[in-house]
C-alpha cells in the first residue's frame, strides 16, 4: 500500500481541507468534553476502583479521537477499505494478545459492581485464603495469615468457587474434645466454659455436639460463634479454657481445634 492508495491529492479541494481541519477541531473539543463527562459519569458508579475509572475514561476518549481522525481522513480522500483492513488486523492481534487482560478487566467490573467481596473481607478461593487488601482491574489482592501477598486473577475468582467468610459478620468455629471417660456429664458443662471466653458471642450461644460414644471414650465438639477475623485467637483461647477446666476437674482429655481424626487412636471395641 502506497501513499497514493491512502490519499488521492487530485481529488482534494480547498473545501475538503477546510472540512478536515474543522473536523479535527471538533474532534478535539469532543475529546475534551467526553473526557469530562465520562469521568463525572463513572464517579457516580459505586464499587469501581479509581484505577478502573481511569481506564474507562481513557478508552472512551481515545475512541472519540480515533473516530474524528478517521472522519477527517475521508475529507482528504482517504480510501477507508485499506484502513479498515489494517484496523481489523491490528484489532484481531490485540484481541488475541490482550484476551486475558480483557477477561480480567471485565471480571473486575463485575466484582466491583455486584460486590460479592470488599476490601477487608476474609475470602477463600483457588486454595488460598486471606484478607482482601485491593481490588483492581487485573486481580484481587489478598494477604494470607502468614504474611504472604497473593494476586488472584479476577477471571479465576468468577470462574471458581468463592468463599466469603466475613459477609455475614459472624463466623462459627469448633473445638473437639476427646475424653478417656464414658461419662457425658463431664462434657455437658463445657458450653458454659466456652461462653466465658473473650470474643465468643453469647448469641448464638455455644453448643455441644456429641459425635462418638464408646466404651472407654467420648468425643464431642464445642460449637461457638465469634467475629470473622479473630477465629484463630478465639479458638486458641477456647482450647486453653476448656483444657484448664478439664484438668481442674481431674479429667483425662485431649482438646484440639484440629478436628481431623487423631493419629494412633484405637478403634472402639465391640
Amino acid at each position: 500500500m502506497t501513499i497514493d492508495d491512502v490519499i488521492a491529492p487530485s481529488t482534494v479541494s480547498a473545501w475538503d481541507l477546510v472540512f478536515a481541519v474543522l473536523t479535527l477541531i471538533a474532534t478535539w473539543i469532543a475529546y475534551r468534553f467526553v473526557q469530562r463527562v465520562t469521568r463525572a459519569g463513572v464517579a457516580r458508579i459505586g464499587g469501581i476502583s479509581q484505577n478502573m475509572r481511569a481506564v474507562i475514561v481513557r478508552v472512551v476518549k481515545y475512541l472519540v479521537l480515533l473516530l474524528g481522525i478517521g472522519v477527517a481522513l475521508t475529507f482528504l480522500g482517504a480510501q477507508l477499505q485499506p484502513l479498515i483492513t489494517v484496523v481489523l488486523v491490528v484489532g484481531a492481534v490485540l484481541v488475541i494478545a490482550l484476551r486475558g487482560v480483557a477477561d480480567n478487566f471485565g471480571s473486575g467490573v463485575v466484582l466491583q459492581t455486584r460486590k460479592p467481596i470488599a476490601i477487608g473481607d476474609e475470602i477463600e478461593s483457588q486454595g488460598f485464603s486471606g484478607i482482601v487488601t485491593e481490588l483492581n482491574g487485573r486481580a484481587v489482592v489478598i494477604r494470607t495469615p502468614d504474611g504472604r501477598t497473593v494476586h488472584l486473577p479476577n477471571s479465576d475468582i468468577l470462574g471458581n468457587p468463592l468463599v466469603n467468610r466475613s459477609e455475614n459478620g459472624v463466623r462459627r468455629s469448633e473445638v473437639e474434645v476427646r475424653l478417656a471417660d464414658k461419662t457425658l456429664d463431664v462434657v455437658r458443662a463445657l458450653p458454659s466454659t466456652v461462653g466465658k471466653v473473650e470474643g465468643v458471642l453469647p448469641d448464638p450461644a455455644p453448643d455441644l455436639l456429641v459425635v462418638t460414644v464408646e466404651s472407654e471414650r467420648v468425643v464431642a465438639r464445642l460449637l461457638f460463634w465469634h467475629s470473622p477475623l479473630i477465629y484463630t485467637r478465639v479458638s486458641s483461647d477456647v482450647v486453653q479454657a476448656v483444657g484448664a477446666d478439664l484438668r481442674a476437674r481431674g479429667v483425662n482429655a485431649t482438646v484440639t481445634s484440629n478436628t481431623q481424626d487423631a493419629p494412633l487412636t484405637p478403634p472402639a471395641s465391640i
